[in-house]
């Protein structure tokens, strides 16, 4: 199953916990997705997402009810 999260390059520098996209910048590496190789949005997702605007949560709940509807796992109690 295919997930997109659709997270623009901007949110994607401010939130880079391992510094690949602060290094991508300073031309310490060669091939960083949006940088210096073209990133390709994929064509048909099963479940978009929106890194920018949904919260966790809000992300996590397409996902599980994808993956419960295809039958990858059993209904989840939201208790």
């Amino acid at each position: 199953m295919e997930v997109y999260v659709d997270c623009p390059l901007e949110e994607c520098v401010r939130r880079d916990p391992k510094g690949i996209y602060r290094d991508g910048l300073r031309a310490n590496s060669d091939n960083i997705p949006g940088l210096q190789s073209e990133y390709e949005n994929p064509l048909d997702p099963e479940v978009v997402v929106s890194g920018r605007e949904d919260s966790v949560d809000d992300a996590v709940d397409p996902v599980i009810s994808a993956l419960t509807d295809r039958g990858f796992i059993g209904a989840v109690d939201s208790q």
